[in-house]
């Protein structure tokens, strides 16, 4: 687009951005925005202002418009810059802080090649780490974004340097627990599931209110759509397990009438599972599972006259 056509067309784009006199600027970075076009509009306002301030021919009233267009310009582009620089610094800081917290950067294949027993010891430290990094971590950024930016008159400044400093550390976050969430499911891993999805729930409050500003927005509604999907997983776990069983061929008597490792290994996982009763009924509740036996119909059929004709377990 070309320069704007006159001195009151320039004047009024900087004025759209003077966080003092409009509320959309106070809440809106421009540089943040994905309007190509309104930045090069208002660097050319501000060009077209300053060559017309040289110009002989201005009034005393038109030269006092023109220097108090360009002293707010001026001022925004300071802060914005300032913005900019601070998200720069603090990033790193942050950057380090999540490493001593132990949240490495991985990919979501490289989360999903990752053995059992590696996982299972990653979700722990995640656990542990996604308290600090959200209820301590980002959530003293934010409160330090607002008191060193607050005088600058700019919600928009705070809201930016805060979302430039903490964006990717939160995403990284984040990614970890989607891996985990779309990975092959199996009924070993659902108990590791199960503390991933009260552990992110009990964080949804905190979530909310760190990353309650608009530009945080997309950062914000990852946690429910991840929590929704780690259920689901959940549901598809239980599923496994219940088939799993269905599945077992073994119709051999133990010798020495021991009790079978199919009753043992089921009793010890129902005894886990009463571990997680209150999220279970809630998880089942809320969307009950659609991979049983009820509906699968590969899943072999039992013989309860055979079962009833044999003696209980003593």
């Amino acid at each position: 687009m070309g320069s704007p056509e006159n001195n009151i067309t320039a004047e009024q784009i900087i004025l759209r951005w003077d966080s003092t006199a409009s509320e959309d600027a106070r809440t809106r970075m421009i540089f943040e925005q994905h309007d190509r076009q309104e930045i090069i509009r208002y660097l050319q306002a501000v060009d077209q202002i300053q060559t017309s301030m040289n110009s002989t021919t201005l009034s005393d009233g038109e030269s006092k418009k023109l220097n108090n267009a360009i002293q707010i310009a001026m001022a925004r582009l300071e802060d914005e810059e300032c913005v900019q620089v601070y998200g720069s610094v603090r990033k790193s800081v942050v950057d380090g802080s999540f490493k001593k917290l132990g949240v490495e950067k991985l990919s979501i294949g490289d989360i999903q090649r990752l053995d059992w027993e590696a996982m299972n010891a990653k979700i722990g430290r995640w656990i542990r780490a996604a308290k600090v990094c959200i209820r301590v971590l980002f959530a003293s950024e934010k409160k330090l974004c607002r008191q060193i930016f607050e005088d600058l008159g700019s919600m928009a400044a705070d809201d930016a340097c805060f979302i430039e400093t903490v964006k990717a550390p939160a995403n990284q976050l984040f990614n970890f627990v989607e891996a985990i969430s779309i990975s092959r499911r199996s009924p070993e891993k659902l108990f590791k599931i199960l503390d991933l999805h009260d552990s992110l729930l009990d964080l949804l409050p905190d979530i909310d209110d760190v990353f309650d500003s608009k530009p945080a927005e997309s950062i914000r509604i990852q946690a429910p759509e991840i929590l929704s999907r780690l259920a689901e997983a959940a549901r598809g776990m239980l599923s496994e397990f219940e088939n799993a069983v269905l599945r077992e061929p073994s119709k051999v008597p133990v010798p020495g009438g021991t009790i079978h490792p199919l009753t043992r290994y089921v009793m010890n996982y129902i005894s886990l599972i009463s571990d997680y009763k209150q999220t279970l009924g809630e998880i089942i509740i809320s969307r009950p599972t659609t991979g049983s036996r009820h509906c699968d119909v590969t899943a072999p059929e039992m013989d309860f006259d055979e079962l009833d004709e044999q003696p209980p377990l003593i």
